[in-house]
């Protein structure tokens, strides 16, 4: 059988999904072909919303010596898709996804404070200020230099306080992924985390008093929630701090998947709590931006593939997402591996393997990925939301590793 869609040589670009299947599709040749093109889409190459079944057990997307550009994923599947073969196969290509817009303005407190907004619980001690070099604001302990630029925002105080650095934020509509440095600084002996974010006094209070609190938290909140709501209000807390965590940390980078919030107005709320001892929160280096992943399951979606679901040779990948993202409760079965295979060139992205939520399943014949002669540069191999709950199973042959 002839392919669907055969591509000689030429430019192509369309203003949204390059293929679309909203309804039945079963095909027994490829569904695209591309020699030497160069072809843009605006949103997804392939986006599948109703069914797609390929009998042939040749790669569903074949690309040689192509440059392939999208907005969005290669491959977005919202329903089901089963494969005799690969999905997509690429010989002497290039295969990239842009960096998307930071949705959120100064995002490394350069321009001071400007987009953000401060509260301190009244009568209490300190602040929220920009701090520059090495010393703390208010009351110069060491800390590291901000790590992105010459600024970033920190918590001070000279006694017991509540400070909370707080912003609205649409989240994006595809693939929202939440990126910033944290630096704690805790002066006390321990951490002190109740669920609770408000003072009843600005005494200093032992450690073991009821009303102790010295802890340092990020939360998602409903913009209507009040500003100190520790219940119904806090969509997902994404950091606390608890006793027995390393009291002082350098920046450490955190990333969150958001695709449960897509499209929401939301609010980024971090707090710092003290009455034990001088206590600083620094944060800085902010993205809210889409990553779109090479393939994309959600809403509950399955696809099965018979083969690799990324098959490479002497191809260039790049990514800020990640190559695989699950959200919605979705399954990835790959019966013969490996789910990934690189022959030569290069795949950059932030990681192989991304669950955006619970329920995801990833069930894999084979190994993840089988790279020779190949630069593989990721920030991690794999990583699911914390409290989620997510399978991933591999079935190997004899002496595979």
């Amino acid at each position: 059988a002839g392919k669907l869609l055969e591509i000689d040589p030429s430019t192509v670009t369309t203003g949204g999904d390059f293929v679309s299947v909203a309804g039945s599709l079963t095909t027994t040749a490829p569904l695209v072909t591309d020699v030497g093109g160069t072809l843009t889409a605006g949103g997804n190459f392939l986006g599948v919303t109703g069914s797609l079944t390929a009998t042939t057990p040749a790669a569903l997307l074949q690309f040689s010596g192509s440059t392939v550009t999208t907005d969005r994923s290669f491959v977005s599947v919202e329903s089901s898709a089963t494969l005799s073969g690969s999905l997509l196969e690429a010989k002497n290509s290039t295969l990239k996804i842009p960096a998307q817009a930071n949705v959120i303005s100064n995002p490394g407190f350069e321009s001071g404070l400007a987009g953000w907004t401060v509260f301190n619980q009244a009568g209490g001690s300190g602040d929220f200020l920009i701090q520059a070099g090495t010393l703390s604001p208010l009351s110069g302990f060491a800390v590291p230099a901000p790590p992105g630029g010459l600024s970033a925002a920190m918590s001070d105080q000279g006694g017991p306080g509540v400070h909370i650095l707080h912003r609205d934020v649409v989240v994006p509509a595809d693939s929202p992924v939440l990126r910033f440095k944290l630096f704690v600084g805790n002066r006390s002996p321990s951490f002190v985390s109740p669920n609770s974010i408000t003072l009843p006094n600005f005494n200093v209070s032992p450690t073991n008093a009821p009303s102790s609190n010295q802890q340092a938290r990020v939360d998602l909140v409903a913009s209507t929630a009040g500003i100190q709501d520790v219940g119904a209000g806090v969509l997902r807390n994404l950091f606390q701090t608890m006793p027995g965590d390393p009291l002082v940390s350098g920046y450490e980078t955190l990333v969150f998947d958001l695709s449960a919030f897509a499209g929401q107005t939301v609010r980024l709320r971090f707090t710092e709590v003290d009455n034990q001892l001088f206590f600083q929160l620094g944060v800085d280096d902010f993205s809210l931006a889409s990553e779109p992943a090479l393939l994309s399951l959600r809403s509950g979606a399955t696809l099965t593939s018979s083969g690799p679901v990324l098959d490479l040779e002497d191809t260039t990948v790049t990514l800020d997402g990640p190559v695989l993202r699950l959200t919605g409760g979705s399954t990835l079965r790959v019966t013969r591996g490996p789910a990934i295979r690189i022959r030569g060139g290069s795949l950059t992205a932030d990681a192989l393997r991304i669950a955006g939520s619970s329920g995801n399943t990833f069930d894999l014949t084979g190994t993840v990925l089988d790279a020779a002669n190949a630069t593989v540069t990721l920030r991690t191999l794999g990583e699911d939301p914390e409290d989620s709950h997510n399978t991933v199973r591999f079935t190997l042959g004899l002496n595979e590793p």
